[in-house]
């Protein structure tokens, strides 16, 4: 029998709550460069940053190396997200070392089709923060990225307030760099039985 995990309302509600108090304590993020050779995935991913960030911010758009690395000359990004595979034959592995070449210190954010936890192990070791498979990219799972790279930056703030635990921070490439941090460490919390005995 297949182990199957139930979400409920009360699980979405404190998810919600510990991303939105983790949120306050994290800089306000203005300017984001998504690297995606799919118009429809960069327009998904754009329309995903505006509607947690607002539409104040910029989210500017590169669909090869090429433009990807002059928008980051032009003006550094305070995120960038990177698809794994670009057109023709580029990947995020060879890529994350060009965008710091052009002195691009910033979180990386790698999306990718195709994620297992070997290539996102090998793309945190290349210098990417965190890798995303894109099935799961959603406003949730970036606040969480966000909030996980916050935390890896700034550990003593990483506690969302005194009777919630602290945000799990990755210690090592071996400690399973994909998402979600947040939901791990809220589904550990023990569930009160209403059950009369």
């Amino acid at each position: 029998m297949a182990h199957t995990t139930r979400k409920t309302g009360g699980h979405f509600l404190a998810r919600k709550s510990a991303l939105a108090i983790a949120r306050q304590k994290m800089p306000r993020f203005t300017n984001f460069l998504v690297v995606e050779d799919n118009t429809l995935e960069a327009d998904r991913l754009k329309a995903t940053l505006h509607s947690i960030f607002g539409y104040e911010i910029v989210v500017r758009h590169a669909p090869t190396l090429g433009t990807a690395l002059d928008r980051v000359i032009e003006r550094k990004p305070d995120i960038v997200f990177l698809d794994d595979h670009l057109k023709p034959a580029d990947n995020a592995g060879d890529l994350i070392p060009m965008l710091r070449r052009c002195e691009y210190h910033g979180p990386i954010i790698v999306v990718s089709g195709m994620l297992t936890r070997q290539r996102a192990a090998t793309l945190v070791a290349a210098g990417a923060a965190l890798a995303i498979h894109k099935d799961n990219l959603d406003s949730g799972s970036i606040a969480e990225a966000l909030a996980q790279i916050y935390a890896k930056t700034h550990p003593a703030t990483a506690v969302a307030d005194d009777s919630a635990q602290p945000i799990q921070q990755q210690q090592s490439v071996d400690a399973q760099p994909i998402i979600p941090a947040i939901t791990d460490t809220l589904e550990k919390q023990p569930v009160k039985s209403k059950r009369k005995s």
